[in-house]
């Protein structure tokens, strides 16, 4: 597609941002979105949760942002210790691998891949993975294993019965930590009880500085047309330079790089009014689609400097796609995390901060599934129907004293 250099990015259009990591490409000329053929089930079917989850999250004209990563590091480890229909819901709203071992191996390749970025000048790229569990709780060895060998998660126990607040503190504690601050309270005050026994977290920590930085002297106020009718002054970001761009259908597509361009801030600017749209069509194989479209070329860019931050509850929207059995007290089937009590999920939170200015971006997302424990299935109920004739007695309990004794043969007489 032969780009139209007219066409500058217009300002004050909504636009939707993504972080997306290349496989190593350092040719400014080109981007990678392909991805590796052991990965691409994985990652595709991560961008088509998020696709999935778009209109289901916050209402519409709102700012938003999540974690597809983040979430699906979480799905995960509760899908380690699911069976039956329940791991089955997981990981087809999860859009997981069919092959298990596809699946955990997709992640190690992951996580290698984000430590390795780490290690780029100018690039901080993190991720954790820990699971708090009720102080002699009886969690399966297998279990366990998964979460530290194949999933590289930590294993604590803490005491949710006695102090859930402290408990609360203690994982708040490790989220501030490993989202270098960003994050302070994953864990809303209050939603731990006594009857919380399991909590699986994951963070996410991304600090990157673009390979062509905006000059903080040439930002300046300008419009920003939050609809048709209003509009914003906001501070707004410009530079001249060589960047890959796009466009298509009404759509102009730009795509950012970070340092060492190995990861790339992808912007979406659709036409006035035209975003719902383009969200609801936004899955693994329209983001390929685009990406072919991106062509090297002079463009004058605008883009203001922002701030999202977000809290979602994906218990509903999760349940909504078809991922109902987990949150079921009676239907869970998390036997393979424990046999001892069986355990469902409570809470299902994520919690993202991505911010934008001239030098780079900096995001941390934290998510935590909240496993409570229900009462043990109940037998079928005996049957006692006194329909024939029979003996009572009224007792002191005390003293076991027989206070009346009777027999009844017929009711009415």
């Amino acid at each position: 597609m032969k780009a139209n250099w007219k066409k500058y990015i217009p300002p004050g259009l909504a636009l939707t941002s993504l972080v997306l990591l290349s496989a190593g490409t350092t040719n400014s000329s080109r981007i990678q979105t392909t991805s590796p053929p052991e990965l691409q089930s994985f990652v595709g079917g991560s961008l088509d949760l998020a696709g999935e989850l778009f209109p289901k999250l916050g209402k519409s004209g709102d700012n938003m942002a999540f974690s597809p990563y983040s979430l699906a590091s979480t799905l995960a480890v509760a899908q380690a210790g699911a069976k039956g229909l329940t791991e089955s819901q997981i990981s087809t709203v999860g859009h997981f691998p069919a092959d298990r071992t596809e699946h955990m191996a997709s992640f190690k390749r992951i996580r290698k891949a984000l430590t390795a970025s780490d290690q780029s000048p100018g690039i901080r790229l993190a991720t954790a993975t820990g699971l708090w569990a009720q102080n002699g709780y009886d969690l399966e060895k297998v279990f366990l294993d998964r979460v530290r060998n194949e999933l590289g998660g930590s294993v604590n126990f803490v005491d949710f019965k006695s102090s859930a607040n402290t408990a609360a503190r203690q994982i708040n504690s490790w989220i501030k930590s490993n989202t270098q601050g960003k994050i302070t309270e994953g864990i809303s005050e209050g939603s731990l009880t006594p009857a919380t026994r399991l909590i699986i977290a994951n963070t996410l920590y991304f600090k990157g500085d673009w390979a062509s930085r905006f000059d903080r002297s040439a930002t300046s106020n300008r419009t920003f047309n939050v609809t048709a009718t209003s509009s914003v002054a906001v501070p707004m970001m410009s530079q001249e330079n060589n960047f890959l761009y796009g466009e298509a259908d009404g759509v102009q597509l730009l795509a950012l790089p970070y340092r060492g361009q190995n990861l790339h801030m992808l912007v979406f600017l659709p036409a006035a009014g035209g975003i719902a749209d383009f969200e609801r069509g936004l899955n693994a194989a329209s983001l390929q689609q685009w990406a072919d479209r991106l062509e090297l070329c002079k463009v004058d860019v605008w883009l203001p400097r922002f701030k999202v931050v977000a809290t979602y509850s994906m218990k509903v929207p999760l349940q909504s796609l078809g991922m109902r059995d987990a949150f079921d007290a009676s239907r869970a089937d998390f036997t393979g995390m424990s046999l001892r009590r069986p355990l469902f999920i409570q809470t299902l939170e994520q919690a993202t901060v991505v911010e934008v200015n001239e030098e780079g971006t900096e995001a941390a997302s934290a998510t935590h599934i909240g496993f409570g424990c229900s009462a043990p299935p109940r037998p079928p109920p005996q049957q006692f129907h006194a329909d024939r004739p029979f003996l009572f007695l009224i007792r002191e309990n005390k003293t076991g004293a027989i206070l009346f004794i009777g027999r009844v043969s017929n009711p009415n007489a």
